[in-house]
């Protein structure tokens, strides 16, 4: 089970499986690293070793004068010049080498957004940031026997469903269940 960053087995099971995440009904995956779950509006979803991360989507307008697009949640800047470089249409590029900005080439216009990180099942001093990408990961896999049903697990302590977690002075969370 390569990257998988929890794995759970019940009593009745011989074999661990990976956790996944469960959003109005449908199961996300996640035997990849970091399984975005797309959303059209202001709001992403991201789901790693069971964890579902919900965050408001951050726009990083690099122009003076964006256009606000009805059905899109960030501004875009006219034309594909950025920086003194021309990208062509449906280019993906990064702002300033940061992995954590995406950009991208659409229609004469640039977008760009910072990448949200979920928060990993493990400490914060056992993860690792792999070279070229923004987000860290988890240096081992978490292996749990016997998770009761109805808990949570975070930076290896587990929760109860619908207990509070306080992470720092700005995040905070809620152990919800399936």
């Amino acid at each position: 089970m390569k990257n998988c960053g929890l794995v759970v087995r019940s009593p009745e099971e011989c074999c661990g499986h990976c956790r996944e995440c469960v959003l109005d009904g449908i199961v996300h995956n996640t035997s990849t690293s970091s399984s975005l779950i797309n959303s059209s509006s202001c709001t992403l979803y991201s789901c790693q070793g069971g964890v579902l991360t919900k965050s408001t989507r951050r726009c990083v307008v690099p122009c003076t004068d964006p256009l606000k697009v009805h059905s899109r949640c960030c501004p875009l800047c006219p034309g594909c010049s950025f920086n003194g470089l021309e990208y062509k249409d449906g280019q993906h590029f990064s702002l300033h080498n940061d992995p954590c900005i995406k950009c991208r080439c659409s229609d004469r216009m640039v977008q760009c957004e910072r990448n949200m990180c979920p928060l990993l099942p493990c400490f914060p001093n056992a993860t690792y940031i792999p070279e070229g990408e923004c987000c860290p990961r988890c240096n081992d896999q978490v292996r749990i026997s016997d998770l009761q049903d109805g808990t949570c697990l975070l930076h290896n302590k587990v929760y109860r469903d619908g207990e509070s977690i306080n992470i720092d002075n700005c995040t905070s969370c809620v152990c919800k269940v399936r």
